[in-house]
């Protein structure tokens, strides 16, 4: 029988299976997993807010804040005023940001096909069912915005 509990429980189960290499990983290129995955939301929604980030991350607005002024001291992240209004500061990835991001992400991307090697079908339909999931959370996300 289908519970988003357990539906929860056994993908948390799956993600912190696959944390040990993650943390290899973040140690490999002196990049912290959150940080990792903020370069990679800004890298693949241009212009993406503040808020709407922060939802990508699960943080609230002043944690994703935060971030931005750390890795921004790290000078991997720049921000860019907005032209239609003066007050909001959009985050983007400097040279060094998306060189270290386009490394970490290769390096991030063979250590996740690892984790599932053979599984091919396997892990096909419910990466799809978590497709449609993400895709409509998204869209519920930019309707925030």
């Amino acid at each position: 029988m289908f519970s988003e509990i357990g539906f929860h429980e056994n993908l948390k189960e799956t993600i912190s299976r696959n944390h040990n290499g993650d943390w290899q990983f973040s140690d490999q290129f002196r990049l912290t997993i959150p940080h990792h995955y903020t370069l990679k939301h800004i890298n693949n929604y241009l212009g993406v807010s503040l808020t709407t980030l922060g939802a990508l991350m699960l943080n609230d607005t002043s944690s994703t804040t935060h971030q931005i002024r750390i890795m921004q001291e790290e000078a991997l992240v720049l921000q860019r005023q907005s032209e239609s209004d003066r007050r909001t500061y959009y985050p983007f990835l400097s040279d060094s940001g998306k060189q270290l991001f386009q490394h970490a992400s290769r390096s991030h991307d063979a250590n996740s096909q690892d984790v599932f090697p053979n599984r091919h079908t396997e892990v096909e339909a419910p990466f799809r069912a978590l497709v449609v999931i993400t895709n409509s959370l998204e869209r519920e996300l930019k309707q925030e915005d």
